[in-house]
């Protein structure tokens, strides 16, 4: 049985004046997983423009990644960088927390890939929250 997490929400409508998009991945992520965490990066991807309203720049996102162990597939790779592209015009900031060295190195990855410079992560949600508000 997998122990795979993977949720989008809530939604904070007022965070600095733009809404907070909140997010999860955990656990281990193989390639029976695939399926999980496509639905996740379109449910996310789609909340993040809804909260959006169309406006550019827009919606702060942050991402708990404590208790995300690993994945199989590098298919989990392309399916995150798809998502920063598609959400790039909606996004002010990325803020992950939490990562293991291997999740951030993915991270690292992912951010080059999908030619982002607005995603930073953190150890904790306070630190990732405090870069959120400058």
């Amino acid at each position: 049985m997998s122990n795979a997490v993977a949720q989008v929400g809530p939604v904070e409508s007022s965070f600095l004046g733009k809404p907070l998009v909140h997010a999860v991945l955990g656990g281990t992520f193989s390639v029976g997983e695939l399926p999980l965490i496509k639905a996740w990066a379109e449910g996310l991807g789609k909340t993040i423009k809804d909260a959006s309203g169309g406006k550019n720049r827009s919606v702060c996102v942050i991402i708990d990644f404590s208790s995300l162990e690993s994945y199989e597939d590098p298919k989990v790779i392309e399916m995150l960088v798809g998502l920063m592209e598609n959400d790039l015009p909606y996004i002010y900031r990325t803020a992950t927390w939490g990562a293991n060295l291997r999740t951030q190195m993915a991270e690292q990855v992912v951010r080059v890939m999908a030619k982002r410079d607005n995603i930073k992560d953190f150890k904790t949600k306070e630190e990732a929250l405090a870069w959120l508000r400058e």
